[in-house]
């Protein structure tokens, strides 16, 4: 609205101006900042040079903000706010930013604070990669739940879901390689199954149908039968089983979030629940 645009005008106008902050400046920076992260947030193509501006302010001013711990926390929420895969040069920088945070940051605790919060980024820029099979994201994300049965169920589901939709499992391979190390770990025995062969694959669809049918009778939420229903019907002759259904449409990673916001699901409320 035209209050947003002259709000953020204004405060744009600051930023963009001033070169140098002198350290009782630093507290009214950051509060020019919390806002034009949100209007970043909400208006990311009319305001796309606010994550560069403000790791502008982040890299002058490091030393100085690093004796302040409160002022560290919400840097890197910040940073991880305006995460995108984007643009890989400002993605590297937001990256060596952090990794620089870690290594001034004056207190164990805070280290930890932001290594977490350095991993969560990593995280969201992963789930947030279009070239990454969606089912591999999925896969990811489950793969640490701390429920077993519910664990087993999600990665049976995902790993039917692979069977389908990826075509190209090298490529996947590829991506993962290069741009997620600690993805590719994880997940490199779900990709070298896909390339045994199509025989081979075959009959793994056919052991994971199996028990996926006997989860079906006490667990719920798969996407399996969702996406692909051809292949509930084959499974439903083969075993009488009757698996469940969802009573509504579930929400795809890459739909609209249903907050409003105008983001994609996955980045924005997907993860906040957990």
């Amino acid at each position: 609205n035209d209050e947003d645009n002259y709000a953020a005008e204004l405060m744009l106008g600051i930023v963009r101006s001033k070169k140098e902050w002198k350290p009782d400046e630093l507290s009214f920076g950051n509060r020019l900042f919390d806002r034009l992260v949100i209007l970043y947030c909400r208006y990311e193509e009319r305001y796309s040079d606010i994550p560069d501006i403000y790791l502008d302010f982040m890299e002058a001013n490091m030393k100085q903000m690093a004796k302040g711990r409160e002022v560290y926390d919400l840097a890197t929420l910040r940073i991880l706010a305006m995460s995108s895969i984007d643009n890989k040069p400002v993605l590297n920088r937001r990256r060596k930013i952090i990794a620089e945070m870690i290594r001034t940051v004056p207190e164990r605790e805070a280290v930890s604070d932001v290594e977490r919060l350095e991993a969560d980024l990593e995280v969201f820029i992963f789930e947030s990669d279009d070239r990454v099979d969606e089912n591999l994201q999925y896969l990811y994300s489950c793969l640490d739940d701390e429920y077993l049965e519910a664990r087993n169920y999600a990665i049976l589901d995902c790993r039917l879901c692979l069977i389908e939709s990826c075509t190209d499992p090298q490529s996947q391979k590829d991506i993962l390689m290069a741009d997620y190390p600690k993805q590719y770990e994880a997940l490199e025995p779900y990709l070298n199954e896909l390339m045994k062969g199509s025989q081979a694959v075959a009959a793994l669809k056919i052991n994971l149908q199996k028990s996926y049918a006997n989860y079906c009778q006490y667990c719920s939420g798969g996407r399996y039968f969702e996406l692909y229903p051809d292949e509930k019907v084959k499974v439903l002759i083969a075993t009488g089983e009757k698996p469940y259904t969802r009573e509504h449409k579930k929400i795809g990673r890459n739909d609209p979030c249903p907050c409003g916001s105008g983001r994609k699901y996955k980045q924005c409320c997907m993860n906040k629940g957990k």
